[in-house]
């Protein structure tokens, strides 16, 4: 059985210290094995105190990394990419005193950030970004981390948009995490995609095709995780979506509406469903 995780942008963004005492009660209530942190800003949040909450609630931790514009690993100033691989350690460092074994998400460009690439210039880049990489994977690898860089879909990057782009571009010590979201709208077969990933799957997040509800959509749950289990993912599932009331966050995420009932009712069907595959 997969442990089941929540993000904290599912209520709030940022996340604070106040927010994390006040959601970390309500969501191991619920069932839930896993509390997903994201790093928006250096001191958003305390990570000691952090753990403290987590321990008391026997919630595990997931982290996950956030790239506004100015974060940039490819096409970049030298002090873009000096500032954006400090922040990465810093998500390390906060990963190894929460607890968490990973830190995932798009570490190469700023969502958002679209250009046109040939061939060559695609090659281009993606050397450029392993390079880049490098420091900020040799400080995870020195604290037993892994660094899991995730795959956008088309209209949030035009680096990174499938697994098989991921695993041409990414050095072998670096993994994957796949989101469910983007992976419906690039992948012409999802559950191959995770199939082809095999051994390199750090992290997995999921929510509904609309970001809403994970269950009350069209995909393909049963063989996506079949999939994950074949491809020997140990790891949680966890559910990342957004409130439409935050006006940061909403509109980078392009939630223009509610995607359920309550961002409560969202956690708790998502809970459920995930719980039944």
């Amino acid at each position: 059985m997969f442990s089941i995780g929540v993000n904290t942008w599912v209520w709030v963004s940022p996340l604070t210290d106040d927010d994390l005492a006040r959601l970390a009660p309500r969501v191991a209530g619920w069932g839930f094995d896993v509390i997903e942190l994201p790093v928006e800003w250096p001191g958003d949040w305390n990570p000691d105190k952090a753990a403290a909450v987590l321990a008391e609630h026997g919630l595990a931790a997931s982290v996950v990394l956030v790239m506004p514009p100015g974060r940039e690993l490819v096409a970049a100033s030298p002090e873009a990419v000096r500032d954006t691989q400090d922040y990465l350690r810093h998500c390390v460092d906060v990963a190894v005193a929460v607890g968490s074994p990973v830190i995932g998400g798009p570490a190469y460009a700023s969502v958002g950030r679209t250009w046109r690439l040939s061939p060559d210039e695609r090659r281009s880049a993606y050397a450029e970004l392993r390079e880049n990489l490098r420091p900020v994977l040799d400080h995870a690898g020195e604290r037993g981390i892994k660094l899991a860089v995730e795959p956008l879909n088309r209209y949030e990057t035009s680096l990174l948009n499938t697994v098989e782009q991921a695993l041409d571009a990414l050095p072998e010590d670096c993994y994957l995490a796949l989101d469910v979201y983007h992976m419906n709208i690039e992948e012409k077969d999802p559950a191959q995609a995770v199939r082809a990933a095999a051994g390199r799957i750090g992290h997995v997040q999921v929510c509904g095709t609309d970001r809403g509800t994970p269950g009350a959509d069209h995909f393909d749950w049963p063989g996506f995780t079949q999939a994950l289990r074949d491809a020997g993912y140990t790891g949680p599932l966890v559910i990342e979506s957004f409130t439409a009331h935050n006006q940061t966050i909403a509109t980078a995420a392009s939630i223009w509406r509610p995607l359920a009932e309550s961002q409560d009712t969202l956690a708790v069907d998502g809970l459920a469903y995930l719980r039944t595959l």
